[in-house]
């Protein structure tokens, strides 16, 4: 569960607590598509469409979370940054 900062909580889902966990333990490091996939899809073909959704549902929760963002690094993966 994450809190926002006018204190509202927000429940996610296990698929984004995993991702949301591995983006903070790679802190301020670029974790690949493909790094991503193999954890979370442990190996199964993953949708890209799937991991953008929870990317953006990731992206709606940090939201006001001052200090707190995740970045795109183009045709590469993801940096969560604070």
């Amino acid at each position: 569960m994450l809190t926002s900062d006018t204190g509202e909580a927000k429940t996610l889902s296990l698929f984004e607590c995993k991702l949301l966990n591995l983006l903070a333990s790679n802190r301020n490091k670029v974790v690949t598509r493909a790094e991503i996939e193999e954890v979370l899809w442990q190996g199964e073909a993953a949708n890209e469409q799937s991991l953008n959704n929870f990317i953006a549902h990731l992206r709606k929760y940090l939201q006001g979370n001052k200090g707190i963002s995740l970045h795109t690094i183009k045709s590469v993966g993801y940096k969560l940054v604070w």
